[in-house]
């Protein structure tokens, strides 16, 4: 045994190292097209964190990720949990994804490809959690706190209101979690969503930015943990509803059927931090989803897909690129598609899902 050896034997004696073998890195779809592309095909294993304003949709995303991720096949059998920490997670909110919702109190019929569902804001009984899971190496878990801002100490729960309470206790919290949880969530194929709250922001003085990187809580521990941070904007304003072609939305006369969501990259794997990306919410059943059929018709169209300007059809020359890519996805199309207009090719993509697929795909393979 050399000598180098023989000193690496000796500092790793008796240390606390984590066993175990490296999880091919994998991709997570968004949900949202434009999305996906800023992010090279979707987020992966590791520790995110979504954040931003009251209805800016950050609940909804982790959802659809957490979605997503048990659909998509990993190296070992996938589950999903959600810290309901809120109270917050609707039956609305609920149908708005396909999985299954499983509560504590059928932990029993927690499957593969199903969701347990937590009802608690107890930090300790969340972190202890989340902690076990991502050391567990048997399956893969995306792991979803709604909020960790709603988390609090044990210790804290039975104190009257005049007596103190841990001052800046989120930071702690994440602080701690963070430290336990970044090795075995990346290394075992592991997610977890950090989903954090707006708070006031702090300036430096008369025409001073505020000096941090987001407008959230939590402290600067979760700016270096995580992989990818998303803020989220509620701007739901005249100019931001999705109105018909022929006006503007009355809110006294017309039903509201969307609006646009924006999400700001602050932190990445690549190079699109700061990058803000804009994409369609579709309010079904009064729930909003990623109106993903739209966000196709858009890119088609920006990329030079379609041909002709009233009336728009696929390439009339069969050789094109597309149809060979619509064969590897087992999607016919035997005979160029033509159409009027916008409103007519999203109809057409909304009762085609296979077809939404197939173009979703061709898309980011064209744009990543």
């Amino acid at each position: 045994m050399s000598k180098d050896q023989e000193l690496a034997k000796k500092l790793l004696k008796g240390k606390e190292v984590f066993k175990g073998k490296y999880v091919e890195r994998y991709k997570v779809s968004t949900g949202s097209l434009q999305l996906d592309i800023a992010t090279e095909g979707g987020i992966g294993a590791g520790i995110h964190r979504l954040c931003g304003e009251n209805e800016g949709g950050k609940t909804a995303e982790s959802l659809v990720i957490l979605d997503n991720f048990l659909k998509s096949k990993g190296t070992k059998p996938r589950k999903g949990i959600f810290i309901n920490a809120e109270f917050r997670l609707s039956k609305q909110k609920r149908s708005s994804v396909s999985f299954d919702f499983v509560d504590q109190s059928k932990i029993t019929e927690w499957n593969e490809g199903s969701c347990l569902i937590l009802d608690t804001n107890s930090y300790e009984t969340s972190a202890s959690l989340t902690d076990a899971m991502v050391n567990e190496q048997d399956f893969q878990y995306c792991i979803v706190i709604d909020s960790l801002d709603a988390l609090i100490p044990d210790g804290d729960v039975n104190k009257s209101f005049s007596d103190s309470h841990k001052v800046a206790g989120g930071a702690v919290i994440a602080s701690t979690l963070s430290k336990r949880i970044s090795i075995p969530t990346r290394k075992f194929g592991h997610m977890v969503i950090f989903i954090s709250q707006v708070r006031s922001k702090i300036h430096q003085g008369m025409g001073h930015a505020p000096a941090e990187q987001i407008n959230s809580t939590g402290g600067n521990a979760l700016l270096h943990a995580s992989d990818y941070i998303l803020e989220f904007k509620a701007k739901r304003n005249q100019g931001n509803l999705l109105k018909e072609a022929d006006g503007m939305v009355n809110l006294l006369k017309n039903k509201k059927f969307g609006h646009m969501a924006f999400a700001k990259i602050c932190k990445s794997e690549n190079e699109s931090t700061g990058y803000t990306v804009e994409y369609p919410i579709k309010y079904v059943k009064n729930v909003g989803r990623i109106w993903v059929e739209k966000e196709v018709f858009d890119l088609m169209k920006i990329t030079g897909v379609f041909e002709g300007t009233t009336w728009l059809s696929l390439p009339e020359d069969m050789d094109d690129p597309i149809y060979d890519f619509a064969k590897k996805m087992n999607v016919k199309l035997e005979k160029p598609i033509k159409l009027q207009g916008e409103k007519a090719w999203v109809a057409h993509l909304e009762e085609n899902p296979e077809l939404t697929e197939m173009f979703y795909s061709y898309l980011a393979n064209l744009l990543v």
